[in-house]
């Protein structure tokens, strides 16, 4: 099985693309080191306060993914200088 989430995220301590970078950066990395998933910014490239990120992670069980994505957004919506406006999910 397959899940793939979109994460609408606001970025309220950006002040430059180069902030937004920063933040995504570390965000990125930080989700990198604790879950086995991939993740790509996947739209408002050019808007420094805000962000689309697609996060997709592949399981034999649906409740592994469940879970795995559950603390995916826990961990994204506790981490600092990010905001979570929204997600979606959808699994294969």
């Amino acid at each position: 099985m397959i899940v793939y989430c979109e994460l609408e995220l606001r970025l309220p301590m950006a002040r430059s693309l180069k902030d937004k970078r920063s933040i995504l950066k570390s965000l990125s990395q930080k989700l990198d080191n604790k879950f086995n998933i991939a993740l790509a910014e996947m739209d408002s490239n050019d808007l420094w306060k805000t962000s689309l990120l697609g996060i997709v992670s592949v399981s034999s069980s649906r409740a592994q993914l469940e879970s795995t994505i559950n603390r995916v957004i826990d961990f994204v919506d506790d981490f600092s200088g990010v905001m979570l406006v929204n997600y979606t999910l959808d699994y294969y």
